[in-house]
């Protein structure tokens, strides 16, 4: 074997424990939701990931505030000479206002609160994890053998599917879980009536469809040509 063969083959090796590791941090952090204080309680303990930092497992939604608010410390201005400078710095005058983020924690939340929460926040890391599995298995494929397959077509057409309908649903029904919480929740007249949609699922649900329909075709003339020899 070649400097360069062995060179590339290490590259691959790395390249898959690098997204093996990615796979199971992804799906013991969705677990994680699942099996702790909010939802099953079999854990409660607060994991810390490499480079990611502490798993954030308090039950809580952040949001904006649709009310005044009084914040302690915010700059005021005072008139001097050469004009209107803050009162504190006399730097030149600055003023805090709207929108104001909030994180809202929910305290002796309902079972079916605690689980929709859980299940929000674990759907995400368990999707990541799903598909990352399907690129982890199609990396060894093509360390293995040809990957333009049908075996990995059909990988890639799985990924696709996951991405653009997983992803979306997890995206929109977060959404949707969001809304009911605060809605059901002390702060439901002082926040604004919003929903956060992502249409990056979509987006690359969409590029992935491109990608699989040349796959496709490329297996398709692969076949053809092995037909004519």
């Amino acid at each position: 074997m070649s400097s360069t063969a062995r060179s590339n083959r290490l590259t691959q090796v790395v390249v898959e424990a690098i997204v093996a590791l990615a796979v199971v941090m992804a799906a013991l952090t969705g677990l994680g939701y699942l099996i702790g204080p909010y939802g099953a309680g079999l854990v409660h303990g607060k994991p810390s990931w490499p480079l990611i930092g502490p798993g954030q497992y308090a039950m809580t939604v952040e949001t904006e505030l649709d009310t005044d608010v009084t914040i302690t410390g915010a700059p005021t201005t005072t008139e001097t000479t050469s004009g209107t400078v803050d009162a504190a710095t006399g730097q030149r005058p600055a003023a805090v206002g709207r929108p104001i983020t909030a994180t809202v924690e929910f305290d002796g939340p309902t079972a079916g609160q605690r689980w929709a929460w859980a299940i929000w926040q674990a759907a995400g890391p368990l999707l990541s994890a799903f598909g990352l599995g399907i690129v982890l298995v199609m990396l060894r494929s093509a360390r293995r053998e040809d990957p333009f397959d049908k075996a990995n077509l059909r990988r890639l057409q799985a990924l696709t599917f996951l991405v653009l309908v997983g992803g979306t649903l997890v995206s929109w029904g977060g959404a949707f879980v969001r809304r009911w919480l605060l809605d059901n929740s002390a702060v439901a007249d002082i926040v604004p009536l919003d929903f956060h949609f992502s249409f990056l699922p979509i987006i690359g649900g969409v590029l992935l469809a491109m990608l699989t329909e040349v796959w496709r075709r490329g297996v398709a003339m692969r076949t053809e040509l092995e037909g004519l020899i």
